[in-house]
């Protein structure tokens, strides 16, 4: 039964009243938090057990949280997460990872790791998850999917209270990024080698953002000089409106386009070049066109879709 506190008892006591009269606080704190000041500032306070632990139930000693709460949470996760147990039988399989295995939970829950999913033996996964199994380690690599061809995986063994857990991300599209930004610097390098390949960056408008070396020494302005410029008008005005509806046609998504025309230079000549042009596509839609371009023999002007 609780004590009823008398009612002249103070809100707080001073560190000496606490060390004078333990007993009276100590049945205080049973019932309410009592705070302790010292000098007039507050600096602790004193509370009874059964409400420490009710503090502390969160804690990484307290309880584990409820696993149908966990599993709910984890069904929202974006990346797949499987639970296994010390024996290491699937406990839990999430809606990604479902995805990705191809196979139903109720396929998968229950039957041991390798005989749910055989292509996991012998794999980079199944080594970091005997480690975590053994040593609590937690595991982590990049490798292609065992599950689907021309996919990769981030994968992440880790221990999760009574469970072992495997985390999947799928990173294909990254590792193709990668691996294009790989590339597009290598024909950048290869493009410099050559010194001939002329380069233009163009705006939705059709107008320069960025030229190169090549292009600038070409038609003999720099780069500061053409940037805004239309490119259609260094086409010379007879072959400009065919130019700008192959640019056109490439800005609308109607397919890239090859053209032999020329430029007009700064000293008046006309510079005959083969030109291929093709739509920039961004995260958010178009943002332009590419035109790579070489000087060529005198041929007659046209336009050749890809």
């Amino acid at each position: 039964m609780s004590t009823v506190l008398p009612s002249h008892w103070p809100r707080s006591v001073s560190a000496a009243e606490l060390v004078r009269n333990f007993a009276e606080c100590r049945e205080v704190a049973a019932q309410r938090t009592l705070p302790v000041t010292h000098h007039g500032r507050t600096t602790h306070v004193l509370i009874g057990i059964d409400a420490f632990n009710r503090l502390n139930g969160a804690g990484r000693d307290g309880p584990m949280p409820d696993p149908v709460m966990v599993y709910a949470l984890a069904d929202w996760l974006e990346a797949g997460l499987i639970l296994c147990d010390e024996r290491r039988t699937i406990q839990f399989v999430n809606r990604v990872a479902q995805g990705m295995a191809r196979a139903p939970a109720h396929g998968l829950v229950g039957s041991a790791l390798l005989d749910a999913l055989p292509s996991l033996a012998g794999s980079l996964i199944e080594t970091h998850l005997r480690r975590t199994e053994t040593g609590g380690e937690v595991g982590t690599g990049d490798i292609p999917s065992p599950f689907s061809d021309a996919c990769w995986l981030r994968f992440r063994s880790f221990p999760l209270g009574p469970w072992n857990a495997l985390l999947f991300h799928d990173i294909t599209g990254e590792v193709r990024q990668n691996r294009m930004a790989d590339e597009t610097q290598a024909l950048r390098a290869a493009r410099r080698l050559h010194g001939g390949v002329c380069f233009a960056r163009l705006s939705v408008r059709g107008t320069i953002d960025r030229v190169n070396d090549p292009c600038c020494r070409l038609v003999g302005l720099a780069e500061e000089r053409l940037r805004g410029v239309a490119f259609a008008d260094l086409v010379p005005t007879a072959e400009r409106p065919a130019f700008r509806d192959a640019l056109e046609a490439v800005l609308r998504g109607e397919g890239d386009r090859a053209t032999d025309t020329r430029l007009l230079t700064n000293e008046g000549a006309l510079a005959p070049i083969r030109a291929s042009l093709t739509q920039l596509r961004g995260a958010y839609g178009v943002e332009g066109a590419l035109l790579l371009a070489t000087a060529t023999a005198e041929t007659g002007p046209g336009i050749r879709p890809s």
